[in-house]
């Protein structure tokens, strides 16, 4: 069936190529919506078109002028920094325009009020959120710490659907299904945070940090988490712990484990993060290595022999590559 409207949510408009090529052939063939809190530079939110183009074939690449509705506290003219207006928020305000039914709005209210929460630090404190008073604040943000942490481990859709089910915050401890991901959600942070002192303790005066999950490390300790095999994939999104951890912020994280490709094949997944402000696609790394969605960032999937050591493959990668992946701010002598 033919595609008749792409809805993006969390996603930012494309700056640069190959992106920005890549959403104009999208909005030529249907409606395109995007919601989202990310800032776009000042001339491609002008609603008129313009006398100059993008580009030598002549073509403006406005959201405006391919069509692409944007929704973003930008075009919304709001007062508050996009930091403090995520999407969620955005999608709430949608929601009171498009729905009449109470219920529906007080069920949609905790939904956006728990995704408010999904990045933000235990320390952190704003103004909007006293939008949500009417939720407790320590409640909503062990939802949305078990909501990241479970997605992030493989377990979207149970935890997605324990939430859409939740019709009375205050009683959260009685609702089975939610009680159960929360079970599963602290059993897997305490293997987090162990994982986490571990690491700590094996790069603790280095410059850079790494470490190789074993076998044993990375299997899931709840039945909710994990893929097909029952295995956590930490090299995607471990670091975003470590960096909570004193200098780490400053320092590369440079992870591994063996994962499966799509057709079976045993590879050894990578994922580099570096400090911010390093942009790794100007770094010379090995051209295996593709971005993680920030210039910050890099994956890897590198095919395996059968006859060869996949943590020992990981260490002479990270040999040859580390000093690539941080600033002349972090060098050790």
């Amino acid at each position: 069936m033919p595609v008749g409207h792409v809805f993006a949510l969390d996603r930012a408009f494309p700056i640069d190529e190959p992106g920005q090529t890549y959403v104009a052939r999208v909005a030529e063939r249907c409606r395109v919506t995007l919601i989202n809190n990310h800032e776009l530079p000042a001339p491609l939110l002008e609603q008129e078109p313009c006398s100059t183009t993008d580009d030598e074939t002549g073509r403006s690449f406005k959201p405006s002028v391919l069509g692409i509705l944007h929704i973003s506290p930008q075009t919304l003219k709001s007062i508050l920094p996009s930091n403090q207006f995520p999407t969620a928020m955005i999608l709430k305000e949608i929601a009171t325009l498009l729905i009449n039914d109470e219920t529906a709005l007080n069920q949609i209210a905790w939904q956006a009020a728990v995704g408010c929460c999904l990045d933000a630090a235990i320390e952190t404190t704003s103004e909007w959120r006293l939008f949500y008073s009417r939720f407790n604040a320590d409640r909503t943000l062990e939802a949305a710490r078990a909501l990241r942490m479970i997605t992030r481990a493989g377990g979207y859709l149970q935890l997605i659907h324990a939430l859409l089910g939740v019709d009375r915050p205050d009683q959260l401890e009685t609702h089975e299904v939610w009680e159960r991901c929360m079970a599963a959600y602290r059993i897997l942070n305490e293997r987090v945070q162990l994982l986490v002192e571990k690491i700590v303790s094996e790069n603790r005066g280095r410059a850079y940090a790494s470490h190789f999950f074993t076998i044993d490390e990375v299997v899931s300790p709840a039945t909710i988490a994990g893929n097909e095999n029952s295995q956590l994939d930490f090299y995607l999104w471990i670091s975003e712990y470590l960096t909570q951890r004193g200098d780490w912020w400053g320092k590369p994280i440079i992870v591994g484990q063996v994962v499966m490709d799509t057709g079976g094949r045993q590879c050894l997944g990578m994922r580099i993060r570096s400090p911010h402000g390093v942009d790794l696609r100007k770094s010379s790394l090995p051209e295996y290595f593709t971005t993680g969605g920030l210039p910050n960032t890099a994956i890897a999937r590198i095919p395996l022999e059968s006859t060869q050591a996949p943590q020992q493959i990981f260490q002479n990668v990270v040999d040859n590559i580390w000093m690539n992946t941080t600033d002349i701010s972090v060098y050790t002598p």
